[in-house]
């Protein structure tokens, strides 16, 4: 006795249902099942005596071709053979036989048959195969009925063609087309796609002999092969988990960039054609050195030519849906009869439910050097450059609008001054002396640059004319005025016992920020090596890439205030990002552990307790229904309040609530230090079940609505202050 399917397909995603059968006999969970599952074709049966047999071919079939496959079942001498095949080919195909009694036998003409997906109504419990519906054509050779019922399958011919794919973090998937011709002088002169990202740091495309297009805190940024690099204006940010439509126009002397219909020219620092070629290949959703995309991106357009996956241009791909795309959550909808607030992040609750993240080892800057951490943070060298003429070079990069790159200063009460600031994002070059300061000074740079990327300064002086260059884009020179300062040259900072007159005291602030090749006529300068020359206080080492927010090593903590108290309400947020499942988020208590309040991770959930100091503890858990959602390394949101009826906890828009009584609560008596993201060893350990000081970053903190800058704490001790390292992608 013999059962034939056959069936012509066509494919490019990679794991979906093509064909279905699920008995209706004595044994409904029996069934068999035709499925594509990584790309590989795969057949599974369970009979009616729950025996399974599963068979997979070892060559993947979803690259846009047209397969036939075939299933064969044959029942003889009580033994039921199988063979799954595609295209006759010999060598790419799978056997197995099973014995069974008769009784046991499939019977396919007594079930139901489902191609290319399963009814939502399916009681599909018992069945342990992929249930996703099948994108691509289908070609079914036997029809079984004429009372079949369609859902969403239509009528076409020709090649399967997809606009549309979506990465989970982890994916990459290359193109490559020919390149359509220019109506300017620049080879590739246009891109544009529609993207949805659910990470704010994420790469989206990487052109071969090119460059990239990536995301670095919500901002596109453009980093050019010939040493361009670009940021997005603040004002553009991209919408997290919502479309956002993306055009840049390339052109010999600025780029025009398009964000949802908000518009920006940015003027480029050089002049030469960016691509050569006729044919151009692309990553989507990985590069080097940046997070991989995790959302959805479609309509791909190379000089206004939409570029089509079809099984000729998808050269690889993996980790991909294509023609796919997650579920979507619009912001300010009701789920789970919570109206999730318009801020508040949802994207990261599809999350990975198999483990952690892997524990990233960040590694430092083999030459950079960051300031600002910690007090009295700055570097002396000992020089008599400014006295002649001179070259002075460096790079800088930072987040904070406001900070002290470099000073000298007049001896005693000398009122003469040079230093460079920045000031509300724009650097100024400010320099006093005893005559009076020309009309042109003190000299402002038009660019922000407060925007967490390297930068790179070099200035000039050649007789009485300063020339300076920022990104290599050079202004105006003007006329350098003498002004008498000291052999002394600080950079971030100087000294707290350093003698400043009461002006300069009042306008320093110290730069929050990294520095890196300095150089002074050409000699390097070389941080970390004190010499008799240089001197250096509370530096250290930067992160290659980093993003907002502080970061907690492991070691660190923050005092918010030493003589915190709880009234009868308290509201707290903030963002997190972990590849751990426990660490302490913030907690105060009195002397004795109660009364007392905490926030912390724990085995995978965020936990919020009390101890009113009546004896009773209450607490609420939330883990987004899984132990491993929130230790992936991405951001999530966390908003919690204590009242004298309720707690709650509410991450990335999913809200949990615990109703307590406030009997003998003495909760107001709370008069101790706030801590944040962990504890000394000497403090009260309140109602904390765990002692493992938070490893990760955090940012956005808001006790009772007031959002509070880490620079404000009363004390730091280890953190790493908008420095959160961004971990390098890992392509798949």
């Amino acid at each position: 006795m013999d059962r034939h399917l056959d069936f012509s397909f066509t494919d490019l995603p990679t794991r979906h249902q093509t064909f279905h059968v699920r008995s209706l006999a004595n044994r409904p969970s029996a069934f068999i099942s035709l499925t594509i599952e990584d790309g590989y074709l795969r057949f599974d049966i369970r009979h009616n005596n729950d025996k399974t047999v599963s068979l997979k071919l070892k060559e993947k079939c979803n690259d846009g071709q047209t397969y036939s496959a075939s299933i064969v079942m044959t029942y003889e001498n009580r033994y039921q053979i199988y063979k799954l095949g595609i295209d006759g080919n010999e060598t790419n195909q799978a056997l197995a036989q099973e014995l069974l009694l008769p009784s046991a036998v499939f019977r396919i003409r007594q079930a139901v048959h489902f191609v290319g997906g399963v009814s939502p109504t399916l009681n599909t419990t018992s069945i342990n195969v992929n249930k996703k519906s099948f994108l691509g054509f289908l070609d079914t050779k036997n029809q079984f009925d004429n009372e079949s019922i369609s859902t969403g399958v239509t009528q076409k011919a020709g090649e399967l063609q997809l606009h549309k794919a979506w990465f989970n973090g982890n994916g990459s998937l290359r193109l490559s087309t020919e390149l359509e011709p220019s109506r300017t002088s620049q080879r590739l002169n246009m891109i544009s796609f529609i993207l949805r990202p659910l990470n704010a740091n994420a790469a989206i495309l990487d052109v071969e002999n090119f460059g990239t297009v990536t995301l670095s805190n919500r901002l596109l940024q453009i980093n050019l092969n010939n040493g361009e690099h670009y940021l997005a204006n603040k004002t553009m940010p991209l919408n997290i988990n919502d479309y956002n439509i993306v055009s840049l126009i390339f052109k010999s002397d600025m780029i025009s960039l398009t964000i949802n219909e908000e518009d920006e020219n940015i003027y480029r620092s050089k002049t030469d054609n960016l691509f050569e070629g006729d044919v151009i290949k692309l990553v989507v959703g990985s590069t080097d050195g940046f997070y991989s995309l995790y959302g959805g991106i479609s309509d791909i357009t190379i000089n206004n030519e939409n570029i089509v996956f079809t099984s000729k241009t998808v050269t690889e791909f993996s980790n991909v849906e294509m023609g796919r795309e997650a579920p979507f959550i619009r912001q300010g909808i009701t789920l789970k009869g919570l109206t999730i607030p318009t801020n508040i992040n949802v994207t990261n609750s599809m999350q990975n439910t198999q483990g952690c993240a892997t524990s990233a080892n960040y590694v430092t800057h083999p030459t950079a050097v960051s300031f600002g951490d910690q007090p009295d943070s700055y570097m002396k060298i000992k020089t008599q450059f400014w006295k002649k003429d001179f070259k002075l070079e460096f790079e800088f990069r930072t987040l904070d609008p406001n900070g002290l790159l470099f000073m000298s200063t007049g001896s005693g009460s000398t009122n003469q001054y040079k230093f460079l600031e920045l000031k509300d994002g724009l650097l100024t070059f400010h320099i006093k002396g005893k005559r009076k300061i020309p009309k042109n000074w003190p000299v402002t740079f038009p660019m922000k640059v407060a925007d967490g990327v390297w930068h790179t300064l070099k200035f000039v002086k050649k007789g009485k004319k300063l020339q300076m260059w920022l990104d290599g884009k050079e202004r105006k020179s003007v006329r350098f005025p003498k002004s008498a300062v000291r052999n002394e040259f600080f950079l971030g900072n100087v000294p707290r016992e350093y003698t400043l007159n009461t002006e300069l005291k009042e306008r320093i602030y110290p730069f929050r920020g990294c520095i890196n090749n300095l150089k002074i006529n050409e000699e390097t300068i070389l941080p970390g090596a004190k010499t008799n020359d240089v001197v250096y206080s509370n530096i250290r080492q930067c992160f290659p890439q980093i993003e907002e927010g502080a970061y907690f090593g492991g070691d660190a903590y923050a005092v918010y205030r030493e003589d915190f108290r709880i009234n009868k309400i308290l509201d707290l947020s903030f963002d997190f990002r972990t590849a751990e499942q426990n660490g302490i988020l913030l907690t105060v208590s009195n002397e004795g552990n109660y009364p007392a309040l905490s926030v912390e991770l724990q085995n995978g959930a965020v936990v919020m307790t009390i101890d009113l100091g009546n004896g009773i503890q209450s607490n609420v858990t939330n883990n987004l229904d899984s132990d491993f959602a929130l230790c992936n390394n991405l951001w999530h949101n966390v908003s919690a309040m204590y009242s004298s009826s309720e707690l709650t906890v509410n991450v990335d828009g999913i809200r949990k609530s615990w109703v307590q009584s406030e009997v003998n609560s003495v909760m107001d008596e709370i008069d101790a230090p706030l801590y944040i993201g962990g504890l000394p060893d000497n403090a009260a350990i309140g109602t904390l079940k765990i002692r493992e000081n938070f490893k990760g970053c955090m940012k956005n903190l808001k006790i009772e609505n007031n959002l509070k800058p880490w620079s404000a704490m009363e004390k730091l001790n280890s953190v790493l202050l908008n420095s959160c390292p961004v971990a390098p992608s890992t392509r798949s």
